[in-house]
Parts: structure tokens; sequence; C-alpha cells
């Protein structure tokens, strides 16, 4: 549960930005209720410039933090894109979020491109542990993208494990380039590449395998589709028609999956969705019209972009992931012990939530 007494630090702000978190509070209860202890509920998103201040007309507001804070506390498990070098804001936004969360985050893209960015995972310690694994990826030269190219932001693979489930989750900031031409061709060779090197990995080592994050890809029947579920993997139920941008006509996001033995389930019902929380926040002009400022040496922005830089211009991506596996494993073993391969169905952490 998010943490609020800050709030009064807000000034004359303070009633506006509590009446908006009891309303997004609300929206965000419409969602299938957490605290099912057998499914953990994994989210990606692309906060856009999180922390940065190149590209910002101006910098987020204080209540934008909170806003950020509370729609994380409605998941488990947040694949997070654009954290930039400058980790004020996040750490802020970790503080409001509260203890039971923690977070993982590479250093930042040296690369041209990378932008001064990071990618991090935030997870509930209650519900999810952390394997002890991290890295971020390097591709060998057999794999290497055109030109014997690495990715422009390496993607960042964590191992986690949620009651019985144990996943390793890479989270990507692909390259964009343009629409069309070899920057294009870049785009699609980068998406190819990391499914590619991740199928080739979880064969070797039989592991559950999730890739997700801002892939920029345009659509279910496009060209970078194709590249992501030709590599192998595959596009989790009910995300593939799910367009995440703010003018909600792009499908960038992406949660993949490659299970080789099967366990890598969505839980039955509602098993994915997007957050549109400008149906909430920052959904009237006049709400913060004195507070769309030029900043020094540019234009004032319009609000449907000005206000991308207080959330973001991707909606949060998530899906809901089934973990308690017992009943199957204690099938196996009432009918014939001697069969049961421990792998086949993985035991769940001392002390995990099962």
């Amino acid at each position: 549960m998010p943490y609020y007494p800050g709030l009064r630090r807000l000034g004359e702000r303070c009633s506006f930005a509590s009446q908006k978190l009891i309303n997004l509070r609300a929206f965000m209860r419409e969602l299938p209720q957490r605290g099912n202890e057998s499914e953990i509920r994994l989210a990606t998103w692309n906060i856009r410039d999180f922390g940065g201040k190149r590209l910002n007309p101006q910098p987020r507001l204080p209540e934008s933090l909170y806003y950020i804070a509370e729609i994380l506390s409605n998941f488990d498990l947040i694949a997070l894109q654009e954290v930039n070098r400058n980790m004020g804001e996040f750490r802020k936004m970790m503080q409001i979020l509260g203890p039971s969360y923690d977070f993982i985050a590479t250093d930042t893209s040296e690369y041209d491109g990378g932008n001064d960015e990071r990618m991090a995972f935030v997870y509930d310690k209650r519900k999810v542990q952390f394997r002890g694994i991290a890295g971020e990826i390097v591709l060998p030269k057999k794999r290497q993208i055109l030109q014997d190219a690495q990715f422009v932001r390496s993607p960042f693979v964590v191992s986690f494990q949620a009651g019985w489930l144990k996943v390793d989750l890479c989270t990507v900031h692909l390259y964009y380039g343009a629409d069309s031409g070899d920057k294009m061709k870049k785009r699609i060779a980068e998406i190819k590449a990391i499914g590619d090197f991740f199928i080739e990995r979880a064969k070797k080592e039989k592991a559950n395998t999730i890739i997700l994050g801002d892939f920029n890809i345009v659509g279910p029947g496009h060209s970078t589709m194709a590249a992501l579920e030709g590599t192998g993997f595959q596009v989790a139920d009910g995300i593939k028609s799910i367009a995440t941008n703010q003018n909600e006509d792009k499908h960038y996001d992406q949660i993949a999956y490659f299970s080789p033995d099967g366990l890598v389930r969505q839980t039955p019902g509602v098993a994915a969705g997007k957050v549109k929380f400008y149906d909430v926040v920052f959904n009237k002009e006049s709400d913060y019209q004195d507070l769309i400022k030029k900043k020094p040496g540019r234009n004032a922005q319009p609000f449907n972009q000005w206000r991308t830089w207080q959330m973001s211009d991707h909606y949060l991506l998530w899906t809901r992931l089934t973990t308690d596996f017992a009943d199957e494993y204690l099938e196996k073993l009432a009918k014939n012990a001697t069969t049961v391969n421990a792998t086949v169905v993985a035991e769940p952490l001392a002390g995990a939530t099962s």
C-alpha cells in the first residue's frame, strides 16, 4: 500500500491530488481483484523519460509520482523501461510505494541512442523472490545484429520465483529508428535477435522464459510482430490485440513467453489488459492549464504531449499468471511417486507463497 503522508507537502495541490488518488484507486479496483495467493500480476510499463530532463518540457509534478506509485501498487512484478541515469524521481516513487517493494536496475546504456536509460524490475517481496541471478545481454558473434552490432539498449534478464513458478524475465526497450527503410530493418533485426537468443537458451537450460517490454511492434499483422512470433515465443493470450500508446493505434509493448514445462499459464478469466490512466488523471486540460509552462528556450507543449512527461506516452500492460501447482504435483505423486520429476513441477522456495 502506498504511503501518502507526503501529500501534505504539496500545499494547495494536496486536496486536488488526494481526490485524484481516490478516483484512481476506484478505477484500479475495476481490475480483477488482487490478493489471490495462487497467482501474480505481471506488468510492463515504459514510463517516459523517468527522471530525465533533456527532453522534458518541465519536471514531473510531485503528484505524478503518487499516481505512478498507486498504479504500480496493484501489481506484483513490473518491468520498467526509460528509467533515467538520474534516479531521483524513481527513488522518490519507490519511497511512496513502500517497504514491501524492492527493485533491481541496470546501469545506463552508453551506446549511441541509449538516451541515458536504465531498465528495472520492481517487485512485491511478499509475493515474488529474486533468485540471485541478473544480467544484461551481450550477443555472441553468431547472433549479432546486422553489421555485427549489439542492442542499442541492453536487454535485462532477472530470475524470479513466485510460489511454484520459476521464471527468467527479460525486459527490453528495442530500437525504434523509422517506419521504413534500413532503420525499420534494424528494428526487426533486434526483435528477431532477442527472440532467437532466448529460445536457444531456454531450450538448452529448460528454463521458463518471458520477454516483455517495449518492442516497438507496430501491430498484429506487421512484420515486427512476425519477427517476434517467428522465433518461437508465444504472445500471451489477449495481449496481441492491445494497443498501448497514448493514441491507441500501436502495439509497441508486448509480453511473450516460452515454457518448456508448460508452467507459464495465464490465470483463467480476465487474463490481460492495459491501464488507461488518462481516463482518471491528467484528463482535463483546464485542471492543469496554469502548470503547463514554457521551459526556458523551448515552446510550451500541447496538453496531450505535456502530460506524457507527467505519466507516459505508453499505457501499462499486464497479465495474470498462475503460481500454485500443488494439486498437480500431489496428483502425480499419488499416481506414481517414482515417475515424478521435480523439474516438471518446480517446488516452491521455503517460505514462498503458494
